[in-house]
């Protein structure tokens, strides 16, 4: 026997939609049909899947530079009229005026605390200086006074504020016994070392303040 040879190739038209090429069920009856004319005991049916994928790509842009006022709302953990309730508030608040002198001169009362009258001494002179502590960039200011028996009357110390608005003076006292004076001594006259001190009202009291040196 010769070979049968094969059935030529022949290549399918290429689609031209989603449904091209596909047997449409009302075209599978049509053959059915004409399959089974003398037939009436026959019935073919044929379905077609359709899957469609389908994905977008979209661009969208954002601007947050924008600024917008949000609005907030604070608990604070007690009210003014709570904490000063029962409570004398012009006891409690004072209003501070800071362009005054407190604030840019340094002002010292400087007087004694009692008569020096009766109690051997004969003049009580008191140093001062500011800064405290001299820094050798400024001349320091100085004043003093002498306190005798009778002699109630205050000084004032004053000076204006160095740059680093310290409010530390310093002082010394000397005193200077009376010839008929009870007080025991190899000199007249005892001196305190230097004495630092940010107080504004000054009493000098020189039989219980210092430990004077002859």
């Amino acid at each position: 026997m010769a070979a049968t040879p094969p059935p030529t190739s022949q290549t399918a038209a290429p689609p031209t939609s989603l449904s091209s090429g596909v047997t449409t069920t009302t075209q599978t009856n049509q053959a059915a049909q004409a399959a089974n004319a003398g037939s009436t005991d026959s019935v073919m049916a044929a379905f077609s899947l359709r899957h469609f994928r389908q994905e977008e790509l979209r661009e969208r842009s954002f601007d947050y530079s924008v600024q917008q006022a949000v609005s907030w709302n604070f608990g604070a953990q007690g009210m003014l009229s709570t904490i000063t309730k029962n409570v004398d508030v012009n006891r409690c608040i004072a209003e501070i005026d800071l362009d005054d002198e407190f604030f840019t001169r340094l002002i010292v009362d400087v007087s004694l605390a009692s008569d020096l009258t009766g109690t051997g001494i004969d003049v009580v002179t008191v140093n001062m200086e500011y800064p405290a502590v001299p820094d050798g960039s400024t001349i320091p200011h100085t004043d003093g006074w002498g306190f005798r028996a009778g002699d109630t009357t205050s000084q004032r110390f004053q000076c204006w504020l160095s740059a680093k608005r310290s409010l530390e003076y310093r002082y010394n006292v000397a005193v200077s016994f009376a010839p008929d004076s009870p007080w025991l001594g190899t000199s007249a006259t005892a001196r305190s070392p230097w004495i630092v001190s940010t107080a504004r009202r000054l009493s000098l009291n020189p039989s219980t303040t210092w430990r004077c040196s002859t």
